[in-house]
């Protein structure tokens, strides 16, 4: 059940505290107590050869307040944040 609130995951390859990709969002998914986005996240503009091996993935989840009509709701390919988006933890 919804309270009010929405997420989704923010994703980033970091190499030395630097992002070293264009960080990838998924679509926000109605807060629940098991969230599942069942995806495949992808980094196009970085080759695995480029990858540093101490290089690190990234998950920062965020929380959004929750409408029924926003365009991030079941939407593939989200490119920014809000204002009102926060992240977790």
């Amino acid at each position: 059940s919804t309270t009010g609130a929405s997420l989704f995951v923010a994703a980033e390859v970091c190499h030395g505290g630097v992002s070293i990709a264009q960080k990838n969002f998924t679509f926000a998914v109605p807060f629940d107590h098991y969230p599942r986005w069942n995806i495949w996240i992808q980094f196009d503009d970085l080759l695995m050869a480029h990858i540093p091996k101490e290089a690190r993935l990234c998950f920062t989840l965020y929380v959004r307040p929750y409408k029924s009509n926003d365009k991030m709701l079941n939407i593939n390919g989200h490119k920014s944040m809000g204002a009102k988006d926060f992240p977790v933890g």
